[in-house]
């Protein structure tokens, strides 16, 4: 219907008065904008529609389609995007506004996980401000690394190209520092930039709002605690990565899994077993936590 946007591999669907419809995310780009760099995709995961070459990107239409009949609805998100209002141009009749949006689907609206992993590592370099520091990318971030679901002592994971494998971003209800009530928002954690990935620290949260008064509102949230020695240091904060394997180091945690374990192990009811998941982010008041989910699973 639309071969000049680029669409989202992860649609979700959404129940509007009775029927069943899909919303996808769709995407102007451009490899041609003037004074841009080229967008760094190569930590995207596999299958998404940005993990391409673009030095431009906006997430500037949503796609309505019902799950019955297959119509689709164009909604301009902004009014703002050159590429989008050329195109509005050309097919006059093809988009409405956002606000023509039913409110029980505009309640519902997501901001792109592969969007934000692509503002955030452009953003884990354009933070610093001081030219030199610029330069050498002293103090730049990455996206922090995820090790999924398996044993805390195994290698990163890496994707078929042989890039480690990054924290997806997850969809959370928090309370922003300063913010007066809690608010539906996506986040990805970053790391400060290092070779092989061995500094595994938080340096900073990136988050996007997903409510629809503040929706697409980026913004960074970094420890809270009051820095120390001139304001050269920060407490220093695990990332998922490290969060994970303190039941490994830390004897205390280690004990408890252990009895868990044997827990399940002997109990009489041995159709289930403890798993762990990949740790979350949270923030509680305004320090950053990391959650460990636990699952009882199923055997087999």
């Amino acid at each position: 219907m639309a071969p000049f946007l680029v669409v989202d591999d992860t649609p979700y669907p959404v129940i509007d008065r009775g029927q069943l419809v899909w919303i996808v995310d769709a995407y102007t780009t451009t490899s041609y904008y003037p004074y841009a760099q080229q967008a760094n995709t190569a930590q995207l995961p596999s299958g998404t529609g940005l993990k391409q070459s673009f030095n431009y990107v906006r997430n500037s239409v949503k796609v309505v389609v019902n799950a019955y009949t297959g119509d689709m609805t164009f909604y301009a998100v902004t009014d703002t995007d050159p590429i989008l209002n050329t195109y509005e141009s050309i097919f006059p009749h093809m988009f409405k506004p956002l606000s023509d949006m039913d409110p029980v689907l505009a309640a519902h609206l997501r901001y792109p996980t592969a969007l934000l992993m692509v503002q955030a590592t452009m953003y884990g370099r354009y933070h610093l401000s001081n030219p030199a520091a610029f330069y050498i990318a002293n103090n730049a971030w990455e996206l922090a690394p995820t090790s999924g679901t398996g044993s805390p002592e195994q290698s990163l994971p890496v994707d078929a190209a042989g890039n480690t494998v990054r924290f997806v971003p997850e969809y959370e209800l928090l309370q922003l520092p300063g913010a007066s009530a809690p608010g539906f928002t996506v986040i990805e954690p970053l790391d400060p930039l290092s070779q092989g990935d061995r500094i595994q620290t938080l340096a900073a949260l990136m988050t996007a709002s997903c409510d629809y008064q503040d929706y697409g509102q980026l913004t960074r949230v970094r420890d809270a605690d009051k820095e120390r020695d001139g304001g050269s240091r920060r407490r220093q904060l695990e990332d998922p990565v490290e969060h994970e394997g303190l039941p490994v180091r830390d004897p205390r945690r280690s004990s408890w899994f252990d009895r868990l374990a044997r827990h399940d192990a002997y109990h009489p009811d041995r159709r289930f077993r403890c798993v762990r998941a990949a740790a979350l982010c949270e923030l509680v008041a305004e320090p950053v936590s990391a959650v460990d989910p636990l699952h009882r699973r199923l055997r087999q």
